[in-house]
């Protein structure tokens, strides 16, 4: 009501200024605003008509500045927006895949999760840093392996091995690279467990340095009666022999080219392993090789590279590219750096690489393997 009244007295005080009327307006409006125009405003009333005047257009004022602030900023926050989805669904240049996405960005997929009473605990199949790994038996007769933390109430540890499921979730299936099973992610004593198919053959490394010991390895780069085959189509097959017991160099550009295609895979996720070596690579019954051990795994998108921060997480030196040494940079070519050592790895029948330098510093200067003493001449 206030509002009003002063809202009649400035309409009353403009018109008594002598402000002109349409001449179209209604005889009946000409003679309000006359009769209106004929009042007599004291000058007390009049002071707070300008005042209340001047106020009216300050706010109107300000409302209309703050309309327009408004109005830029939600524009620049929505060009901005849009830009970021633009980047989340550009595709990533094949030329520079790099880790950007955490793993605490991942989703869990609960489709995963198993009893852990239907495991039965065997054997331990080997140790890392952080964690142990034993076989086991599912209650449907199928052999898997388990990979659990050293320490189950360690939350470092445990997250660790959460990443890990995670990671492996979002890797999926494929023939070269180590399938998740199933895991446990709660109502466990012994932490978090990841449960993988069960390579029969264990490490790639080990099975390799049980060849060189047995002195069962043949220097022949194709079996007799092997059918000719294009590139990108190698793999193990009728005219390679599936018996393990007894190799040749044309067994070991099967184990070559099989890591090759599993890393082609995890590129295209994208993701970067940066723990690829042979120790985590594994052999199947059948021959298959399977990627494994994505503990240094990392998720990405579209970004310059994957640093780690964390100066308690041990690196694999003699597998690294030399940039990641100061600048701690992952990337998909600091991958294939470290195929590079496999190679080496491989055709020397598990030999480690730079045996005998244990200087960093020296190995930094002196980069360059040696020639593996299995490559047959005419590769």
């Amino acid at each position: 009501m206030v509002h009003l009244s002063l809202f009649i007295l400035i309409l009353i005080f403009s018109l008594s200024q002598g402000a002109p009327l349409p001449v179209t307006q209604s005889s009946a409006l000409q003679k309000v605003v006359k009769t209106a125009q004929e009042i007599k405003i004291p000058r007390n009333i009049q002071g707070i008509i300008d005042r209340n005047y001047f106020l009216v257009f300050f706010i109107y004022g300000i409302l209309v500045l703050m309309f327009a602030f408004g109005f830029l900023t939600w524009r620049r926050c929505g060009t901005r927006s849009q830009r970021a989805t633009i980047r989340r669904t550009r595709p990533p240049r094949k030329r520079e895949l790099v880790s950007l996405l955490n793993a605490n960005e991942l989703d869990y997929d609960p489709n995963y999760e198993l009893d852990p009473r239907h495991l039965e605990m065997g054997r331990k199949l080997g140790e890392g840093q952080y964690g142990f790994v034993n076989q086991a038996r599912l209650k449907n007769r199928i052999n898997v392996a388990v990979k659990r933390a050293r320490l189950p109430y360690d939350p470092d540890q445990q997250k660790m091995i959460i990443d890990e499921i995670k990671i492996m979730c979002a890797i999926k299936f494929h023939p070269n690279v180590l399938a998740l099973v199933g895991a446990v992610t709660s109502k466990n004593s012994n932490g978090a467990l990841i449960i993988t198919e069960y390579a029969e053959n264990g490490s790639l490394l080990d099975y390799l340095r049980r060849i060189k010991n047995q002195s069962t390895f043949s220097d022949l780069l194709v079996y007799q009666g092997t059918p000719p085959q294009k590139t990108g189509t190698y793999s193990t097959g009728p005219g390679l022999s599936t018996n393990l017991n007894f190799i040749s160099t044309a067994d070991l550009i099967s184990f070559a080219y099989q890591i090759a295609n599993g890393m082609v895979y995890l590129a295209s996720i994208p993701c970067v392993h940066r723990d690829l070596a042979l120790r985590n690579v594994f052999l199947m019954a059948d021959g298959t090789i399977r990627i494994g051990d994505f503990g240094l795994t990392r998720r990405h998108e579209n970004s310059e590279y994957y640093r780690i921060n964390n100066e308690e997480i041990k690196l694999p030196v003699y597998w690294m590219a030399p940039e990641c040494f100061d600048t701690r940079k992952f990337t998909e070519k600091t991958d294939i750096w470290s195929f590079g050592v496999c190679l080496f790895e491989i055709f020397t029948l598990g030999n480690k690489p730079y045996a005998g330098v244990s200087d960093v510093s020296i190995f930094l200067r002196n980069n360059r393997l040696e020639e593996p003493i299995y490559s047959n001449k005419k590769m």
